[in-house]
């Protein structure tokens, strides 16, 4: 071979398609790009497909980290979740989709949960906990408090009946919540009453749980458009 046609044959090595091109002939040869992502809570990450497969290479990764930089959430910390994809548009020269966040948020939800304790009991204080999640089965429990004193078999008779009542609001309460259009995340709730809190009805004091903190989710949809420049190479790193 001469001297002029290795030369010539080591400058076509040389060139490389822009990323740009590189996109462009991918949809040429008929295939489908598409950049995936989720994350949120310290974690994520995003990834390249082409038609369906995973795909990593010296364009897929510089892709990938424009990406990152376009949605722009760092180290995916915070208390949120976001999920999306976007397909590269050779007529937008884009990668087009939408990013679907939610963020965590919590919000005192109006409720009436009464509660009835014989005056026949003694104690100081009433300690209720409530725990359940979106996966999770409700859990609850009931404490009377004495100071000074010893608790009965009375008030542990009387700790399981309230707790029945909790057990059957509850979720009651989550249904409600839901069927008005929120998404339920979880409720961790643990409190307590004063007797004085009470309100004497003779033969009893009632007590009244008149909200409760529940967990849920702000939900936004942006759209995602990552344009690439005609002149957008591979950088030297790969």
């Amino acid at each position: 071979m001469s001297l002029s046609k290795k030369a010539a044959k080591a400058k076509k090595i040389e060139v490389k398609l822009s990323v740009l091109e590189w996109c462009k002939q991918q949809v040429k040869d008929g295939k489908e790009l598409v950049i995936h992502w989720e994350g949120g809570g310290d974690s994520g990450w995003a990834h390249f497909e082409i038609d369906g497969q995973t795909v990593d290479n010296e364009y897929t990764d510089h892709l990938v980290d424009m990406m990152y930089s376009e949605l722009d959430y760092g180290s995916w910390a915070g208390e949120f979740n976001a999920t999306g994809f976007a397909k590269f548009d050779p007529a937008e020269n884009a990668f087009v989709g939408i990013d679907d966040y939610q963020e965590d948020e919590r919000i005192c939800y109006d409720c009436n949960i009464s509660f009835k304790v014989p005056n026949s009991l003694w104690y100081d204080r009433i300690h209720y906990r409530i725990e359940c999640s979106a996966d999770e089965s409700v859990s609850t429990e009931i404490d009377f408090a004495i100071q000074n004193g010893f608790l009965s078999d009375e008030h542990k008779e009387m700790e399981r009946v309230l707790q029945d009542v909790l057990d059957d609001e509850i979720p009651k309460l989550i249904e409600k919540f839901i069927e008005e259009g929120n998404e339920f995340r979880d409720i961790w709730e643990s409190e307590m009453f004063l007797k004085t809190d009470g309100e004497d009805k003779g033969a009893y004091t009632e007590f009244k749980i008149t909200e409760i903190g529940i967990g849920t989710y702000r939900s936004q949809e942006k759209e995602i458009v990552l344009y690439i420049e005609e002149d957008e190479i591979v950088s030297e790193d790969f």
